[in-house]
């Protein structure tokens, strides 16, 4: 009765009460204790003699890295902040690279991985992604993706091949996953304060690389850190910008704009006139846990 409640669809199987009716109908005379008791040992030693086998994950050095995000909550100037942290996981040397931003947009994800593969030296022939919307448009039967235009830019760049995880498949990326766990909770607790960005990053770059030295690679413990292993290291350098008010820029008003510009990156804004460079200005973002 258990083996064939056992090979029953999810949706079909009986639970240990039903079962104990069921036995009680068929004049069964135990108690409820009994039967409880025998169907814990019959499904651990069935466990044990059906458990799945499976094949584990191994990449090549510069094969793949991991892509993902997390939320975090710090106290950023003053006001509890939720902050959204990038983070990057190179497949066979473990190395990570985490780094904090407002939000999760595309100039973001964008400048994530400019700064993590200028830190790792090089990037990898290969990035692992969920089905994040500033990557994936549509997801089609398998492995196929229609990915953004912009995020396929910055593969091509970088010589990047991406790929997506199946949906509800977070497995296949299990090493940034675990990272994330393993950054909340050895450098976001207790919750972090800090006055800037740039002042959280740089801790955080601090404590990317203790981790590493304190935790070597687990089968070649003299290569704690893999650099510029990939054959498709780019050395170019590209931003993505994007139009911001000039009512946030404290401009002189002696100068005239005609000559001049402004550009705007993930948490600076810049204006230059004739070449050099006018004046900058950090861009505001209202992230406050219930505001």
């Amino acid at each position: 009765m258990l083996t064939k409640n056992a090979e029953a669809s999810a949706r079909e199987r009986l639970t240990l009460i039903r079962l104990f009716e069921e036995l009680r109908a068929l004049g069964y005379e135990g108690g409820y204790d009994a039967v409880r008791r025998y169907a814990k040992t019959w499904s651990r030693e069935h466990a044990s003699q059906t458990a799945s086998a499976y094949v584990p994950l191994s990449f090549a050095p510069g094969e793949a890295y991991q892509f993902d995000w997390s939320h975090e909550i710090v106290v950023m100037d003053g006001a509890t902040t939720t902050l959204k942290v990038a983070h990057v996981r190179l497949c066979h040397s473990r190395m990570m690279f985490v780094r904090a931003y407002p939000r999760e947009t595309q100039e973001m994800v964008f400048d994530a991985h400019e700064r993590g593969f200028a830190f790792f030296r090089g990037a990898c022939t290969r990035g692992i992604y969920d089905n994040m919307k500033t990557a994936v448009e549509t997801i089609f039967v398998g492995k196929e993706r229609q990915y953004n235009r912009r995020f396929l830019q910055m593969c091509s760049h970088h010589l990047v091949d991406p790929v997506a995880c199946t949906p509800a498949s977070g497995w296949e990326k299990g090493q940034v996953e675990n990272q994330v766990g393993l950054v909340r909770e050895r450098f976001f607790t207790p919750r972090l304060r800090f006055k800037t960005y740039d002042d959280l990053n740089a801790w955080l770059l601090d404590r990317c690389i203790a981790y590493a030295k304190a935790h070597p690679h687990p089968e070649s413990p003299i290569l704690p850190i893999e650099k510029g292993v990939s054959k498709g290291v780019s050395t170019r350098r590209r931003r993505s910008w994007r139009r911001q008010p000039l009512e946030i820029l404290e401009v002189p008003p002696r100068f005239e704009l005609g000559n001049g510009g402004f550009a705007d990156h993930c948490l600076t804004t810049w204006l230059w006139l004739r070449g050099p460079e006018l004046c900058t200005k950090g861009r505001a973002h209202d992230q406050r846990v219930g505001g």
